[in-house]
Order: C-alpha cells, then structure tokens, then sequence
C-alpha cells in the first residue's frame, strides 16, 4: 500500500514575543527501481540531478547548481514474502556523469521474492546550496524518500528525493508599558488570531486522487505504409491539474498486434522537458497470440510543472516481413533426403523397390524395364515439384493487416512528496497503422 506522508504545519505561539519559522523542500534526484533483465534481475538506482545536471533558470525542476554529494547511504527493501533487507553504500557504484549511483542487482526470478518498497536515507554535503538564479539556501543535511508500488514494485517507480531548507526564527522583543504619574489607558494590541488547528486527513486511496487529464487529439490518427516504414503512430495530452509538480515516469500502451512491428518510441514533451523510451512492443505480450501491455520507461522521467500540458507522441517501425509474422505461415525447406517419405524422398524410395523387384530378370530385359519405369516415374514427378516438400500456402487473407495502439494508463506522482495521482480520461485510442 502506498505510504502517504503528511507534513505537520508549523503552529505559532504568542507568549510574550512572536516567532516565526518556514521549511521548504528542494527536490535534487530521485531513487528509481529498475528491471535490468525482465524476469531476471533488477536493481535501485539514484540519479543525481545537481551540479550539470541541474536545470537552467527560469526552470525549477531541478534548481540547485552546487554538486550535492550523497553519503552515509541506508536503502531499506520490504519483499513480498515478508522479508526485508539493509543495504548500505557498499550497494552502490559510481555512475558515468560522477554524481549519480547506480546499485547492485537484485534476483527477482523463479521463487525469489519481488520489492514491495523501498526507503532510501542518508547525509548530504555541502548544505548551504545554490540555486540557478544565483540565490542560495541552507538546508538539512540528511534526507529520506520511499518508493512503493502495490502488488510489488515494477520497472520505473521511483521517489524524489528533497533536501529540507529552514532558517532560524527571529525573535520580536516584547513591548514593555513605560510607567507615569497620569494614568493613561494602555493600547491594547492588535489581536493576531490563532489559527485553527487542522484536522489530520486521512490516507485517500490514489486511484481518487485526480492529478491530471486527458486531452484527446480527435480522431485518432489511421496510417497505412508498407514494410520497414517508421511512422506516426497518434498522441495524447495530459494537463497537470494538481497544483503542483507533477513527475510522470512511465506510460502502458497496448498494441493489439505487436507483431506488426520491429520497435516503438515514445517521446513526452512538457515545455522544454523532453523524455523518451524505446523498445520492441512484443515485451508486452506477443499479440494478437497474447495480450499486449507495453509499459515504456521514460528516460528521464518527465517533469510536468503545474498548469502545463505535457504531450505523449508515439512512432512504430514497421516489420520488413509482417505478413510471415501476423499469418503465421509455417517455414518449409526442400530436403532430398530424411524426413517423409513424399516428393523426392519417395523418388528415391520407388527407384530401391523398383531395382530390388529386377534383380531376377535378365540384363537386357532389366534395363528396358528400368527405362521405361524411370520415365514413367519422371512424368508423374513433373506434376509439381515441391508437392510432396512444401505444403500448398493457405488461401489469400481478405483482411488488411494492421494495429491499433490505445494509451491504457500513465503514472504520474507529486513531485513534493511522491504521492501517486490518477490521470482522468484513460485509455484513450492513439491511433492505427495498416499495411498498404
């Protein structure tokens, strides 16, 4: 189940003086699970987004500039037979860009168990930052995010992970009533009203949670190309409606016959964030033989900032051979020898007989009977060569080829704090591409 963290707000006391204090988070990466080998092996990855992986300014997906160095690393992992497992820095491997972790793999096929979650904690250093509009901020130097998924964890959930920012409450001195002979009424104060405590909300399940919806692009876009062609193949938009930033990190697509193609590549725009996934769509099952659900990885996980509107292209290439792969037609060679006893195995087969039932004639007599015998067997034989090796291919099919790909489901979580929100109005049709 999905962990919600709720943040208490600060409460203000007034008691002869009046202080106030504010905290804010700054997101500086994100831990991610990552299936290396479906099936196989898996592993927990933390990409570092400071320093030059930071964003520009005006842009605050990731705004701190300073190189932030992780340590003291703990990654918590709940499995789904109940068991659980400490791994420490050890776990971790530097990444190519000098600032990102890559970890180490983890089982997860035949009986061994599957993540159900995972908590990342550690230190930070340096902790006073700065941004990219040369401003700077103190913060906490340790920090926490976890990562859930429920049955288990699946490629691409991830958490982002904050840094806290705080400054140091500045006290304001209490006035103090100057005595006199006269008495004079003593002003009264302004009253500052005391806020009302909020209640504590309860945990709502994710699938209510509306974070965002769909924009279809109508109608659904229908192209026809031939064999190894790349294509087009429809879109859809989602509008961030959540009032705050939202991180969409993977997308299920269905193709209702991934056979149709070699790859597919889906590419999520939002502003100048710009994602991509690229794979074969037969990893999501083998259709129109079994049901496909192809869940695209997008690499970086696209970052919608609030009140924008992202865009999910997606393009497929064409397979040079569709027809062999969608009509399943079964692959037969000639063969001289071995196998059934048809075509030229039988050839052979009669010529032994034939020799075997002469051998009591006499010479001449025997090789006018050969003759005559081989010339009868090499007209039959000219009734079709390949009859008795390759089967005649099945009629013609009347239907034209084709696939539709239809948007299922799109993750997509708060950047703030990691909780899961839905995308109203999936699945929606993208489009279909037929063999001309």
């Amino acid at each position: 189940m999905t962990k919600l963290l709720f943040r208490v707000l600060p409460v203000m006391l007034f008691a002869g003086c009046l202080s106030t204090a504010w905290a804010a988070d700054t997101p500086i990466g994100y831990v991610s699970w990552d299936v290396t080998a479906p099936g196989s092996t898996g592993q927990f990855d933390i990409s570092n987004q400071t320093g030059p992986n930071s964003a520009l300014s005006p842009d605050t997906t990731w705004p701190i500039s300073t190189i932030v160095n992780l340590s003291g690393l703990s990654l918590h992992v709940d499995f789904s037979d109940g068991s659980s497992r400490v791994f420490d820095s050890s776990y971790f491997t530097l990444s190519v860009d000098g600032i990102s972790l890559n970890g180490s793999p983890i089982p997860i096929g035949g009986v061994n168990p599957l993540p159900i979650d995972a908590t990342l904690t550690g230190n930070i250093s340096p902790t006073t930052l700065t941004l990219n509009d040369s401003s700077s901020i103190t913060v906490n130097n340790s920090f926490s995010a976890t990562i859930s998924n429920t049955p288990n964890l699946v490629d691409g959930n991830l958490a982002i992970v904050n840094v806290t920012s705080t400054s140091t409450p500045t006290p304001t001195p209490s006035i103090t009533p100057t005595p006199t002979t006269t008495p004079v009424p003593t002003a009264t104060p302004s009253k500052i009203p005391t806020p009302t405590p909020r209640p504590t909300p309860t945990p709502i399940p994710s699938t209510s949670l509306i974070g965002g919806s769909v924009l279809p692009l109508t109608p659904p876009i229908t192209t026809a190309v031939g064999p190894g062609a790349t294509v087009n193949s429809g879109a859809f938009k989602v509008t961030n409606t959540s009032g705050t930033t939202l991180v969409t990190p993977a997308a299920v697509i269905s193709f209702n016959n991934a056979d149709f193609f070699s790859s597919a590549t889906l590419t999520a725009v939002a502003g100048s964030n710009t994602s991509t996934a690229t794979l074969n769509p037969i990893v999501g099952g083998n259709s129109p033989e079994q049901p496909n659900n192809t869940t695209f990885v997008l690499q970086p996980p696209l970052v919608v900032p609030t009140g924008q509107t992202a865009t999910y292209s997606l393009s497929v290439t064409v397979a040079t051979n569709p027809a062999i792969s969608m009509r399943n037609f079964p692959v037969m060679y000639a063969a001289m020898a071995g196998g059934r006893a048809t075509g030229s195995n039988a050839l052979l087969a009669a010529l032994a007989l034939l020799e075997l039932c002469a051998a009591g004639i006499s010479i001449t007599r025997r090789r006018r009977l050969l003759m005559a015998l081989l010339l009868l067997l090499a007209l039959a034989s000219q009734v079709g060569c390949d009859n008795g090796s390759v089967p005649s291919p099945p009629p013609a099919t009347t239907g034209v080829i084709s696939s539709t790909q239809t948007a299922m489901e799109l993750e997509a979580i708060k950047q703030v704090n990691n909780n899961p929100v839905k995308i109203a109005g999936l699945p929606i049709v993208m489009g279909t591409v037929s063999l001309k």
